[in-house]
């Protein structure tokens, strides 16, 4: 007997299986070191995950920083500080590739002390090293941010 298929039945039955794949996923909605480090050792994906996250963060970074500046009910100084703002973050971080931070995001969180501090501060702590913070202030943030999620993690 031979199996007779349709494309349509096929594309169909992908389409379920990635409906119920994609929030199983996604059922924990902490995005910490823990997430973080998931994506490569348990999923498979080679980490595809990190890279659209950071994808995502910069063009989020850059579109939020954008519809304020659109803002009507911006002054003029306020829309002035804001263009500032967006001319220098945006020569902060033009030089900055996904891969160098998806690297120096993996290695802050080989440290096991940092995997419950959330994806968004290691992102954070790792900008600024690049930048060029002097490393007590590094390791000054990292307390900083450890403790905060401490205090956290029950919420």
């Amino acid at each position: 007997m031979r199996f007779v298929y349709s494309r349509p039945i096929l594309i169909a039955v992908m389409g379920i299986m990635l409906v119920w794949a994609v929030p199983a996923y996604g059922d924990d909605l902490r995005r910490d070191g823990n997430w973080w480090l998931a994506d490569t050792s348990i999923s498979g994906t080679g980490g595809l995950t990190k890279t659209v996250y950071m994808l995502g963060m910069f063009d989020g970074m850059n579109l939020g920083l954008y519809l304020r500046g659109i803002d009507d009910t911006l002054s003029k100084t306020d829309r002035h500080f804001l263009n500032k703002s967006v001319q220098y973050l945006n020569g902060r971080v033009e030089n900055i590739k996904v891969g160098q931070l998806e690297s120096g995001v993996d290695k802050f969180y080989t440290d096991y002390r940092n995997r419950s501090i959330s994806v968004h501060d290691a992102v954070l702590i790792v900008v600024v090293s690049i930048w060029g913070l002097p490393e007590d202030r590094i390791e000054a943030l990292t307390e900083l941010a450890r403790k905060n999620a401490a205090n956290n993690s029950g919420k």
